[in-house]
């Protein structure tokens, strides 16, 4: 199973990437994955050319139970962040992550697009269980998460390798 329906709310399309659309948006993309800010806590670092992240977004639009969406502005036909989803449909269970540009941050674009995927996810999907794993030093995504009522449940212990050192 894939979700494969696209999204719109007040200010955004959230869209499900494929290789044409990774194709179109692909600078816009760049510039989030190469910003060292944006990118501080998410388990892989930054990327500093186009090669290397072509080749990532390549693997992930491979990948089976996988799913990103692009968080596009209505008025300004502009990329903001994308969420992602690794799920595994026979428990009912997902994994997400959330990217958003910091020029974006504090400006509930996130909060709007993961209402809509988290929504349809539990709803349309039956899933009974969505997770997120956030490095420990990441406040700015903890409390983000806990609006949404996500719980904490626990450390795994050193899971994130950040710049050759782990991390809870």
């Amino acid at each position: 199973m894939m979700i494969t329906r696209n999204f719109t709310t007040k200010r955004l399309m959230i869209e499900r990437l494929n290789s044409i659309l990774f194709q179109q948006r692909k600078d816009e993309i760049f510039s989030l994955y190469s910003d060292s800010e944006a990118m501080k806590y998410s388990g892989f670092g930054f990327y500093s050319d186009m090669n290397s992240l072509e080749k990532t977004f390549e693997k992930y639009l491979q990948k089976e139970h996988f799913d990103i969406w692009l968080l596009i502005t209505l008025q300004e036909n502009q990329y903001v962040g994308d969420i992602s989803l690794t799920y595994d449909t026979n428990h009912a269970f997902a994994s997400v992550a959330c990217f958003l540009k910091p020029s974006h941050w504090n400006q509930a674009y996130m909060t709007e697009a993961l209402k809509e995927v988290l929504f349809s996810v539990f709803v349309e999907y039956g899933f009974h269980r969505v997770e997120a794993q956030i490095h420990e030093n990441n406040s700015r995504s903890i409390h983000f998460f806990e609006s949404f009522g996500f719980k904490f449940e626990g450390i795994l212990r050193q899971n994130f390798l950040l710049n050759g050192t782990f991390y809870n």
